[in-house]
């Protein structure tokens, strides 16, 4: 990564935000091990906007969890055949304000593809930076409520067809 404002920006929010990553993050509906982030206190909570399903865990939050995936990984998948995996370990996951596009938070994915980061109530935009220009990760929205951790799924396409 090379030194630019945004870069510098990016260091910066790293060295004053904690950031976490989360051994195991099963999406939407349920957290079942969230590693030695409070596993035990951890709760899925239905929120009432939309049912979005929500990440309680006391003492940590409110924030973003999330889940980066790559695929296809071969151009031919098969029922019973893995055609996805994590995204590499250390990418680089942006929270970003969803009407200025500031970035409010960063995460960095552990080897399974979770991240997790605390940020402020509000809406957000979740950004995941990549390496190789063939890689396309859609940006996602998050709404994160006053306690809770807004779940994200983000798939990315390697073009690979």
């Amino acid at each position: 990564m090379h030194n630019t404002p945004a870069t510098d920006n990016i260091k910066e929010i790293k060295e004053n935000r904690r950031i976490f990553s989360i051994k195991q993050f099963v999406t939407a509906a349920c957290l079942a091990s969230i590693g030695s982030v409070a596993a035990s206190a951890a709760q899925v909570e239905q929120a009432p906007i939309n049912d979005v399903p929500a990440v309680v865990m006391p003492g940590y939050g409110p924030g973003v969890a999330g889940h980066v995936s790559e695929g296809p990984i071969t151009p031919f998948c098969r029922p019973n055949m893995v055609c996805r995996r994590p995204l590499a370990p250390d990418a680089t996951v942006l929270i970003l304000d969803r009407t200025k596009r500031d970035t409010i938070g960063v995460a960095v994915t552990n080897a399974s593809g979770n991240f997790l980061v605390t940020v402020p109530p509000g809406g957000y935009v979740v950004h995941v930076e990549v390496a190789h220009t063939s890689l396309r990760c859609p940006e996602v929205q998050a709404k994160v409520g006053q306690l809770d951790f807004a779940p994200v799924q983000i798939s990315c396409d390697t073009g690979i067809r």
